[in-house]
């Protein structure tokens, strides 16, 4: 057992809680800093503070399960309802640590990376896209990291054909109907497992919206023989108005 758990198991359920968030919290911010020094960060209580008005909070946790994560990324403490980019994830790993070391891992790589490229442009950690990019959100200014793939047999299988043929543009039509927000959209995409137990989830705002879901099951992606996935979050940031990409 390690010394967390060990501290964890012996703590008050209300202590149980708050040590997981700040355990967590931790793991991001050594993420966080590893973005350079305008992202150096504090743990304060409940949430991460970091240089200008931004914040990360750990929400509750809408599942079941421990190494899920729900982080809220504020770009606004003053106007939390229009710059929050809300995301979630399941790590994976043999003690709750190391699931939480993941899956903040595959959050700073996708989700926290283009927050940074918004705040920070640099073309470094994240791209930007127009909307008639090929790999772009039809009429948006989109940021993307692009995808991660995870799981057993050959896990960026998956994560190169959404490359190959990029997702967000086959997705955009639908996806639309569910974008709540002016501005600052942020759609999760998870996809992969087994013909016959799939996964196809998508997320807009933090919140699951199946219709695009059921789209993203249509296409025609390979079914490995063993588990795989793939993931991305694109950060629509603004519509754009003409052919040429331009607001």
């Amino acid at each position: 057992m390690t010394p967390l758990l060990e501290w964890v198991r012996n703590r008050p359920d209300g202590d149980l809680q708050s040590g997981r968030t700040t355990e967590v919290l931790k793991i991001v911010a050594e993420r966080l800093d590893a973005f350079g020094p305008d992202w150096t960060t504090s743990v304060d209580g409940s949430r991460l503070t970091g240089t200008g008005s931004w914040v990360v909070a750990l929400r509750d946790n809408h599942t079941e399960h421990d190494e899920h994560l729900d982080l809220d990324f504020v770009l606004n403490v003053d106007r939390p309802a229009e710059t929050t980019i809300s995301d979630c994830v399941t790590g994976y790993g043999a003690t709750a640590r190391d699931a939480w070391q993941q899956g903040v891992g595959v959050w700073a790589t996708l989700t926290a990376a283009a927050v940074v490229e918004l705040m920070r442009p640099a073309n470094e950690f994240a791209d930007h896209y127009h909307g008639n990019d090929p790999g772009g959100f039809l009429g948006w200014h989109t940021i993307s990291a692009g995808f991660v793939g995870f799981g057993r047999g050959e896990p960026e299988a998956l994560a190169r054909w959404a490359t190959d043929n990029p997702l967000i543009p086959q997705l955009s039509s639908v996806v639309s109907g569910g974008l709540d927000r002016g501005h600052l959209n942020g759609v999760k995409i998870l996809f992969g497992g087994v013909a016959g137990a799939e996964v196809a989830e998508v997320r807009i705002n933090g919140r699951e919206h199946p219709e695009s879901g059921r789209a993203l099951l249509a296409l025609p992606w390979p079914r490995p023989a063993e588990p795989v996935f793939a993931r991305t979050f694109a950060l629509l940031v603004h519509p754009e108005t003409d052919a040429c990409g331009q607001s």
